[in-house]
């Protein structure tokens, strides 16, 4: 038996780590149940394990399983202040997405969505996104029924893959698995969610990037009204260093009805570079009309029922001509203008029949960071530690 190999637990799971990575070859690590044994023993086990080139540490996140946020950031703390760093999982944004998916327009309130999770808490419980690991469904939470999401996972999807955090992909949503739960409940997901998982994933890594600003809040929303079953929100652009221009994800949980809202594209006092320049905003899902952004940075953005689009500058997607004045059907009366302080004069949304020549991605995803970067592809471990 190797030396390290040899003595307590303790020495023993430090040699197992470095055999999965150096054997095996593991990039990073889930750490189980981690709220069952000391920071200490953890960031001694994390500091101790093979670093990458450049002497990086491997990824590492912690099942501390909780909707308590205060629980959550002092466990990332508790780390960061002994020299290791760790992820968590998003529990309680997992739970608001749950009300979301699963419930209705009238039972949910997309304003709930303004503060939730860890990233955009306001109490102060809020963390990095790079602490943060989202999640629709993972193994913790797939095994039981009553935690499921089991309809418009398309919707929680859009989120976590257009929001900071470093979004996780339920392999059954992907692939279509059934999910087999306690009592004999089961649910799988729909063929369609994994071009929308693929296209969102591409969506990500070729615009977004920075933090995010959430519009039908803070971008002085028209017809207010509309914020109860529409959210819209902004990642920031990072053009000097990856050439992405951001971009913009509306939601709408209505059932029946596309809903729309007018909004400040960059809100006052965010720091957001004012898209007035661009004129035009495409939806690259191709189910929404362009939208024109008015002189005053105001711009109507739309969804259909229980759906999202995302919306992103012109001048980042081929074949910007053709603007067309024909509405699509259905749309007409929900593509109302709005009063701003600058003007009253109604602003139009354009439709164009040129659909949009950005390709979607057709392989498996990969991890994403919250930055938008896409890291080597990493395979993950789990472990539990025993006194």
């Amino acid at each position: 038996m190797r030396p390290l190999a040899q003595g307590g637990v303790n020495a023993r799971l430090k040699y197992w780590g470095q055999w999965l990575v150096n054997t095996v070859g593991f990039d990073g690590y889930r750490l189980d149940f981690v709220r069952g044994y000391q920071e200490d023993f953890i960031t001694d086990w994390i500091i101790y394990m093979p670093r990458k080139n450049g002497n990086v540490q491997r990824y590492v996140v912690g099942e501390y399983f909780s909707s308590n946020k205060a629980r959550l950031k002092a466990w990332v703390q508790a780390l960061a202040t002994r020299g290791a760093d760790a992820d968590v999982f998003d529990f309680p944004l997992k739970y608001t997405l749950n009300a979301m998916a699963n419930g209705t327009s009238s039972s949910f309130d997309m304003r709930t969505l303004n503060h939730a999770g860890l990233v955009r808490d306001n109490t102060g419980n809020n963390l990095s996104g790079l602490d943060v690991n989202t999640f629709v469904e993972n193994h913790d939470t797939g095994k039981d029924h009553n935690q499921w999401i089991f309809k418009d996972w398309q919707m929680a999807y859009a989120y976590i893959l257009f929001a900071e955090g470093r979004p996780t992909v339920f392999y059954p949503h992907f692939y279509g698995v059934t999910q087999q739960g306690d009592g004999g409940f089961t649910t799988t997901a729909p063929a369609s969610l994994r071009n929308d998982i693929t296209n969102l994933i591409n969506y990500r890594r070729t615009f977004l990037d920075g933090d995010m600003v959430v519009n039908s809040e803070t971008g002085n929303p028209y017809p207010i009204e509309n914020t109860a079953n529409v959210y819209v929100a902004r990642r920031r652009d990072n053009s000097s260093e990856y050439q992405k221009k951001g971009g913009m994800l509306v939601l709408n949980n209505h059932e029946t009805d596309t809903k729309c809202l007018w909004v400040d594209n960059a809100p006052a006092g965010s720091g957001y570079t004012n898209w007035y320049g661009e004129r035009w905003l495409r939806d690259l899902t191709g189910r929404m009309p362009d939208a024109e952004i008015a002189t005053d940075g105001r711009v109507q953005v739309c969804a259909p029922p229980r759906s999202y689009a995302v919306y992103v500058p012109f001048s980042v997607v081929p074949s910007r001509s053709a603007r067309r004045t024909a509405r699509p059907a259905g749309l007409s009366a929900s593509l109302t203008p709005a009063p701003s302080a600058a003007t009253t004069r109604p602003r139009r949304m354009i439709a164009s029949r040129r659909t949009s020549s950005f390709r979607t991605a057709q392989s498996s995803p990969r991890a994403v960071t919250s930055c938008g970067r896409t890291p080597t592809r990493a395979r993950t471990t789990s472990i539990r530690a025993t006194a």
